[in-house]
């Protein structure tokens, strides 16, 4: 605290001491700093605008509209800031250490104040209010914090105390890739030393236990006090091949993330992500009272508000659903275990198909009144609402209509041709497992009937709208379509993606019309949303990558998500010499991605990784662990020297 005030002030703050500073040359006149104590409590003012400032303080949630203003000289032009913009009542200050630095953030109200690093809070009027407990409802969890860049990067897994989860299993893997293989670039191994284990590090809020054996298991997505149903299934991906050496162990954790799914999907099956408590909701009040999404009461026939206790967010995201039922497939696939697959799995997988089902009836004027979802939000970003609150006009084509893609970014078309081809692959999976487990029994036939049905009708739907000619003068996969003949030839920077159409099986590498998509997608010619060289011979330091929207900061643009390169590096179509260059250089990419860090992050920009948002990104770093692991089995000469 001293040397935030000597850097900024030119004074000295002694611990419960009064003292009165000479502010920056800026401020002189029109500022008075008064009542500095040991918490730094200060009242500034300039002209009609009075804060309260609280060094060392955050206030969460309740962000403006826009709320990041970008950088400010300081704590009180982060005043003023807020004086002049209309419904701001209080902000936050990032200093000049803090990642961002001198960022400010304008705020509706700082009714939940806590305790912040490298940071200075305030209000316009009043005293500032008392810390609460718990106010960011992570229940006493917390992350790895923002750090400088540093070369050779560093290893930044907390001590192991601190690790929300062990699995035996996984650090015997990690010990035997990391430690005991020479590496032709020790710096990925760092990387995989840090990441593949995040998400049991630092985001397992709950797991069965040895006297709760088949409890359920909750891991948050990192920087967010919430449980996605497809981020999550990714975070936990890496892990999965290890669950049949450690029953006990990852495969109990895994077992209960099943459960957690199972319960979410009989909550709600259009909501994206899940509180961990009920009373979360405090922590979320922007999904209460900015967000309205609408379901029909079946009892009374009346629409009504679809919110309810244990929602973080209700955005229909057709693959999360997808990505329910592909953990289940992989997790009997490695293990052979029928006891996560109870009748409440059952139940779960049927109200899938119903809901997959009312999503793939076509809305029109007889009907769009009776649709059983709606969502609309109070937002300045037509991003991050649903058109009309059900979507943009369609027509049947058999394929299953979202409301918002995996980037959470509403789509231009309803739809979205990759969480389609998701949605095949897993139908069909769940097809197999259930006749798997059933031995015939009548009702998981009949089960699986209709999943292999819905599966073919929505195939058909994408050979027929979503395979286009493209200007060019090819054939590619559309990312969106609308059934009218219109598409949109772009990529979603998560998965499921375009790109990603081999790594869930929905077809192999080496189909023409993919690699026809792939190469327009990884040009910046051809790709709104790509950034950057497309291949090694161009020229650059290192690869480009697709992005998204869904990035803060100039609608997104200019910002590569790792995730994307990710999925790149695990659809390499094959192991010529070609393909190992691009190999190479993704991997080199990916590298540089970590902006010095030593784990992956939400995004960066495509020409400085060191500018980047979400320092945990549970989910980016899970998918790095992935994609090393998937080329240490397939091909280890491009990481060992021995």
């Amino acid at each position: 605290q001293r040397r935030y005030w000597a850097e900024n002030y030119g004074g000295i703050v002694e611990k419960s001491q009064v003292v009165h500073t000479r502010p920056p040359k800026s401020m002189r006149r029109r500022s008075t700093l008064c009542c500095v104590s040991a918490w730094l409590a200060v009242t500034h003012r300039s002209g009609a605008i009075a804060c309260t400032l609280k060094v060392g303080a955050d206030c969460a949630g309740s962000d403006l509209p826009n709320a990041d203003i970008g950088p400010m000289p300081s704590a009180e032009a982060c005043c003023e800031a807020c004086g002049a913009q209309h419904g701001c009542k209080a902000f936050v200050w990032h200093g000049p250490t803090a990642v961002p630095p001198r960022e400010c953030y304008l705020k509706t109200d700082c009714d939940r104040p806590a305790h912040g690093a490298n940071t200075t809070a305030g209000v316009l009027s009043g005293a500032f209010p008392p810390f609460t407990n718990d106010p960011f409802c992570n229940h006493g969890h917390s992350g790895p914090a923002p750090t400088p860049p540093t070369h050779p990067l560093p290893r930044v897994r907390p001590p192991v105390p601190n690790r929300t989860f062990i699995s035996a299993a996984v650090e015997a893997k990690l010990d035997q890739l990391v430690n005991k293989r020479q590496w032709r670039d020790p710096e990925l191994a760092t990387l995989l030393w840090n990441c593949l284990p995040n998400t049991l590090d630092t985001t397992v809020w709950q797991a069965p236990t040895d006297t709760d054996p088949t409890g359920p298991s909750f891991v948050s997505t990192g920087d967010q006090a919430s449980m996605y149903l497809r981020d999550s299934s990714n975070q936990i991906l890496p892990y999965i091949r290890f669950a049949g050496a450690e029953p006990d162990g990852i495969g109990r954790f895994i077992r209960g993330i099943l459960r957690r799914y199972v319960d979410s999907v009989l909550l709600d099956p259009y909501a994206n992500s899940f509180d961990y408590t009920d009373g979360d909701r405090r922590c979320n009040p922007n999904a209460w009272l900015k967000d309205n999404t609408t379901m029909i009461n079946p009892v009374t026939g009346k629409r009504v508000n679809a919110m309810r206790p244990g929602i973080h967010q209700r955005k229909w995201e057709m693959d999360s659903l997808a990505a329910v039922l592909k953990v289940g497939r992989l997790y009997f696939n490695v293990t052979q275990d029928a006891r996560p697959f109870d009748a409440r799995w059952r139940q779960a997988v049927a109200l899938i198909l119903h809901t997959f089902r009312a999503q793939q009836t076509s809305l029109d004027p007889t009907n769009f009144t009776s649709v059983n979802y709606t969502f609309q939000t109070v937002t300045t970003e037509p991003k991050d609402t649903s058109a009309h609150g059900i979507g943009r006009n369609h027509r049947y084509t058999g394929m299953i209509r979202t409301s918002f893609l995996p980037s959470d970014d509403s789509p231009r078309y309803p739809y979205f041709v990759p969480a389609n081809a998701f949605a095949v692959t897993e139908l069909r999976g769940t097809a197999a497992l259930l006749r798997r487990l059933g031995g015939g029994d009548p009702g998981d036939e009949a089960l699986a009937v209709a999943a292999e049905t819905l599966a073919d009708e929505v195939d058909q739907g994408i050979q027929r709208w979503g395979v286009v000619m493209h200007s060019t003068g090819v054939k590619v996969y559309a990312m969106e379509v609308d059934g009218f003949g219109n598409y949109f030839f772009a990529d979603d920077a998560n998965v499921p993606s375009l790109i990603s159409l081999p790594f869930f099986g929905y077809l192999p590498a080496t189909d023409p019309v993919y690699q026809n998509t792939r190469r327009l997608l990884l040009s910046n010619l051809t790709n709104p949303y790509f950034y950057g060289c497309g291949h090694p011979n161009d020229g650059c330091g290192f690869l480009g990558g697709i992005g998204s929207e869904d990035a803060s900061g100039n609608a997104g643009l200019g910002r590569v998500w790792a995730l994307s390169l990710c999925t790149r590096l695990l659809t390499v179509v094959d192991n010529s010499t070609e393909s190992d260059t691009e190999r190479l250089a993704i991997l080199e990419t990916i590298r540089e991605a970590s902006g010095g860090t030593g784990l992956m992050h939400e995004s960066y920009w495509f020409e400085d990784s060191s500018v980047y948002t979400r320092f945990w990104f549970a989910m980016a770093n899970s998918y790095l662990g992935e994609a090393i692991l998937n080329l240490a089995e397939t091909r280890p000469d491009l990481l060992f020297k021995d």
